[in-house]
């Protein structure tokens, strides 16, 4: 324990730092979203899309999920075809 600091003390101090960590991240994530958003030409900001999560959170996991499932299919399919195109090639020398 550092000298003259009560156990509270210390853990103020520690929750003050993980409030500034999860501040930090969650900004990153709100401008990284904003900045997403903006690319795929949508007509809505970052506040519009977290208002629809919060009314909708079933729905949101879902489709999340969804989106996810489909990514990583294609993904892996795209990877799968790299390999066998690679495994012919060396089948072929």
């Amino acid at each position: 324990m550092e000298a003259g600091k009560s156990p509270d003390d210390l853990e103020s101090e520690t929750a003050t730092s993980a409030q500034k960590v999860a501040d930090t991240a969650n900004a990153a994530a709100r401008d990284t979203a904003e900045t997403y958003i903006k690319q795929t030409g949508l007509p809505l900001g970052a506040e519009d899309v977290e208002k629809l999560v919060r009314e909708n959170p079933i729905f949101s996991v879902v489709a999340a999920s969804a989106i996810g499932f489909l990514v990583g299919m294609t993904l892996s399919v795209g990877r799968a075809a790299v390999l066998l195109a690679t495994a012919k090639a060396d089948t072929r020398s």
